[in-house]
């Protein structure tokens, strides 16, 4: 029988082999987990497996033909008058010959485009919708097309012939048609791996804001998309961020410069169905100088040549003169449908010169001045308040130079505002030569911006009729003359009611303006 020892070393090994036994089975729980761990990644390496080769074969081909996409509004971008039509047996038409042509233009121009992005491997392909039977009796009206009630499509039908990917599509008469087609195409082709750039034309309607909006942000949609800019480019186009193509150089002469409108005047409005009344404007009855205030007549205003206004210090008779012609009552259009000279200056004169040393040239190559803004009753009270004691000196404040050894007006330094301010007052003064001028710097006006009615009231603008009436559409740049300007500047820009007889002179040099010799 075992003692008492044994028995101790018996229940030491004992407890050591059932310790022993215990990390065994802790190792065999561990395998056994990491074999189930293993099971769960190879099952879902499988999966990712599938679904990276399902991925491949969707993707598969889809970079093999990549394309950049041109989409136009066919209602607010209308081709040049050149390629609608020309004449035919002595009537003006429209024809295929003039189709073909823009989509040779078009596609060349987009493709220099394309190359300069280094996407030169696209295909183009180009849709254009628009309202062809409105389209038609628009330039029918204008004299650009047959009577016929789809004299265009002639043309859409050499254009859609010009390229196997170019296509003219009839939106029907209603302005939706165009829209939601547009839209469509867009939004599909912009989220397309093969759409590797995207050349939308309808920034002329500010519905469309609404389309480009969500893709700003994101910078890779944001390079892939360009604005053309159209005859009518709303402001609100510039806020999105994206590039704008300027109609110059490849893009030039493609489509018109001045939108054409698509509803007749007087006429039911086809996108809206409302009916506009005529407006007939009232007469005012004759009378004498006889119920004229005791105050004196401006003889300015008399003559015409008063520029002040209703700021004018003397009398201006609110009465029509004896013998002078009362015009009939005749109908106009609604002020609505009617855009002010300053809002078309607004919306059509440039802000600046794409490099210095340019001047911009309308299709008639008249000269047109960079836009700028009326100034504001502040800007006007603290020009007077600063010019009621001693006037400056335009020449010298313009950077025209003045070589008078003894000026007798101001050339102490205005601030940017005051000198804005007197630039803006010079372009009310005249330039002889008009809209030949090709001066560098020039100071004087050379179209209108205001809404002086067309100079129509006497008295109201210095500029010739000419200058109210010409196109306002950017068609080229040209280098200006580089020989320096040393014209005098003769503008009205003093006190009301400081005229005197100096004024009678047709530039009328006024207080504050240096007299030089006019070497134009």
């Amino acid at each position: 029988m075992p003692d008492e020892r044994e028995l101790d070393v018996s229940a030491t090994q004992l407890a050591e082999v059932k310790q022993h036994h215990n990390a065994i089975g802790e190792i065999l729980e561990k395998y056994g987990r990491l074999l189930g761990d293993h099971k769960r990644l190879l099952s879902d390496l499988e999966e990712e497996r599938n679904r990276r080769e399902y991925y491949k074969q969707q993707t598969k081909g889809q970079d093999r033909d990549p394309y950049a996409l041109v989409l136009i509004d066919g209602d607010g971008y209308i081709f040049a008058d050149d390629l609608i039509s020309r004449y035919v047996d002595g009537q003006r038409k429209c024809t295929e010959e003039g189709g073909l042509k823009a989509a040779d233009l078009l596609d060349n121009a987009i493709r220099n485009n394309l190359r300069s992005r280094g996407l030169d491997r696209c295909r183009v392909e180009v849709l254009v919708y628009a309202n062809v039977a409105g389209l038609s009796k628009a330039l029918a009206r204008q004299g650009l097309a047959g009577q016929h009630s789809r004299s265009l499509a002639a043309f859409a039908t050499g254009f859609t012939r010009g390229r196997s990917h170019f296509d003219y599509v009839d939106a029907g008469e209603l302005k939706e048609g165009a829209d939601f087609k547009i839209k469509a195409k867009f939004e599909s082709a912009i989220t397309s791996v093969q759409c590797k750039h995207v050349y939308f034309a309808g920034c002329h309607d500010v519905g469309y804001i609404n389309l480009l909006q969500p893709y700003c942000g994101r910078s890779e949609q944001n390079s892939r998309i360009t604005l053309l800019k159209g005859p009518s480019f709303h402001p609100g186009f510039s806020t999105l961020g994206l590039t704008v193509q300027e109609p110059y150089g490849d893009f030039r002469n493609i489509f018109r410069t001045a939108p054409i409108d698509l509803n007749h005047a007087n006429a039911t409005n086809a996108r809206n169905g409302l009916q506009t009344p005529p407006i007939v404007t009232p007469t005012t009855p004759t009378s004498t100088f006889q119920d004229a205030p005791s105050s004196p007549v401006c003889k300015f205003y008399l003559q015409g040549r008063c520029s002040y206004g209703k700021d004018c210090k003397n009398v201006h008779p609110l009465k029509s003169l004896p013998n002078r012609h009362i015009p009939p009552p005749t109908t106009v259009r609604p002020r609505q449908d009617i855009e002010s000279q300053q809002e078309k200056a607004a919306r059509l004169l440039p802000r600046e010169a794409p490099q210095p040393g340019l001047i911009a040239l309308n299709c008639q190559d008249c000269r047109l001045d960079l836009y700028h803004p009326t100034p504001t009753p502040e800007q006007l009270k603290t020009w007077k308040d600063h010019t009621s004691k001693i006037k400056v000196c335009n020449n010298y404040h313009l950077g025209l130079g003045c070589d008078v050894n003894e000026c007798h007006y101001n050339h102490e330094p205005l601030s940017p505002d005051q000198i804005e301010t007197l630039r803006i007052m010079n372009r009310n003064s005249p330039c002889k030569q008009q809209g030949a001028c090709r001066k560098k710097d020039c100071p004087k006006g050379h179209i209108c911006q205001k809404d002086c009615r067309g100079s129509a009231i006497p008295g109201m603008c210095k500029l010739p009729g000419r200058a109210h009436h010409t196109e306002l559409n950017v068609a080229r740049w040209v280098p200006a003359e580089a020989a320096p300007h040393t014209m005098a500047v003769y503008d009205d820009i003093s006190e009301p009611g400081e005229q005197d007889d100096e004024d009678e002179d047709e530039d009328g040099g006024s207080a504050g303006a240096q007299l030089h010799p006019d070497l134009d």
